[in-house]
């Protein structure tokens, strides 16, 4: 705005400035934007001005008589409030040095560089052919028609778990001749103990104690032609338990490995059967619950003849020829039933398809009928009787 040193203001102007800075007193020295909301911007900025000057004057020899004023301070160099004003410099003091004392290296205290090398090396072969056993598995099947019930997600001690179904399902297994089970995972509840999900295991009477004792129960109640360990089997390094129940328990277990597993089931009767197995295949479509499995028969690397997928808790079963192999889908929606997750986000519970089977007669010429689907598992036992009957004869 231009204003003039303050001798040169008009007397009107300079008596309004030191109004206001009698009135404001200490306040006078509040920020500019609390002084313009009180005063208005022209009077807020006179009185900074006048401040400003004063504390210019304070610091300077008056100046000699035939010399200007030297100018006024520019907005940059504003002092707003007396406390925001330099302080004196301090002396300059002659700090004596310091000397850094070494440290010697203790090498005997450290592995030699060598070692550490060649112990990487032994590790990385150790993965590499840990990551080879990986890969698909050969089991040798007896001779004749064979069957095999794939359970979908027990959830043993889930209070929905569908338990009248599930001994039913397990005394068929074990009472067929060439019967075998295939568990899809999450046998257990097996909730984080961290997070959102640790507090639903109040919401359920089974102990995680007798959890575990129902699933070495499970373990033992019959023969397995593979166990996966799902997403729920995972958490609480809860597969380290399986495998040790496993050993403990002498279990028939072809294959117990978690999320995907590949078998051939090599039969002396007839051409070998490939199964993959995962506890979900990556893929989803609204209208198609098997899509993720055909995505896999279509652009996997590694064709089979039956794909097997759960997690989901829906059903589906069925078969095409594509590719020139004709191929089986198939996902077992599981034991665990009124699901109030299912229930709050409207997904609608299926009342079948808890385990789907599937009979394999190796000897059949036609591929079609080498692998049929039943949805009851009494009826797959009455049909794989009769197949062996026929096949024996």
């Amino acid at each position: 705005m231009g204003l003039i040193a303050s001798d040169r203001w008009k007397p009107e102007t300079l008596a309004q400035v030191r109004a206001d800075l009698q009135a404001l007193g200490p306040d006078a020295y509040r920020p500019a934007t609390w002084l313009e909301e009180k005063l208005g911007r022209m009077r807020a900025e006179r009185l900074r001005y006048w401040l400003r000057e004063q504390a210019v004057h304070e610091t300077q020899t008056p100046p000699e008589a035939g010399h200007p004023r030297p100018p006024a301070p520019s907005d940059d160099d504003l002092v707003i409030s007396r406390w925001d004003r330099a302080g004196p410099t301090p002396p300059s003091e002659s700090r004596p040095g310091f000397a850094r004392v070494p440290i010697p290296e203790d090498a005997t205290a450290e592995e030699p560089i060598e070692d550490v090398i060649a112990r990487s090396v032994a590790q990385f072969a150790r993965e590499k052919a840990r990551a080879a056993t990986l890969g698909p598995r050969q089991i040798q099947m007896p001779p004749g028609p064979y069957a095999i019930a794939h359970l979908g997600d027990p959830h043993l001690d889930d209070p929905g778990c569908d338990w009248p179904e599930l001994l039913r399902t397990v005394r068929t297994i074990a009472a067929t001749a060439g019967m075998y089970g295939a568990n899809g995972g999450d046998t257990n509840n097996n909730w984080s103990k961290s997070g959102r999900l640790a507090g639903l295991w109040a919401e359920q009477g089974t102990t995680e104690s007798d959890a575990w004792r129902i699933g070495r129960w499970l373990l033992g109640a019959a023969p397995w032609v593979y166990w996966m360990l799902g997403n729920h089997c995972l958490w609480n390094d809860a597969s380290r338990m399986y495998r040790q129940l496993a050993e403990v328990t002498n279990a028939k277990i072809g294959v117990l490995a978690p999320d995907d597993i590949r078998l051939e089931l090599v039969s002396p009767s007839g051409p070998t059967v490939r199964i993959h197995a995962r506890h979900d295949f990556a893929g989803h479509s609204m209208y198609n619950d098997a899509h993720g499995l055909k995505r896999a028969a279509l652009f996997g690397d590694w064709p089979a003849d039956i794909y097997a997928g759960f997690h989901r808790h829906v059903a589906v079963a069925h078969q095409e020829e594509s590719g020139g192999r004709l191929r089986t889908f198939l996902r077992a929606r599981g034991f665990k039933r009124f699901d109030d997750y299912a229930r709050s986000k409207g997904f609608v519970e299926q009342e079948h398809g808890a385990v789907i089977t599937t009979v394999i007669d190796p000897a059949c010429t036609h591929p079609a009928d080498r692998v049929r689907m039943c949805w009851d598992i009494e009826e797959a036992a009455e049909m794989l009787t009769w197949l062996r009957r026929r096949r024996a004869a």
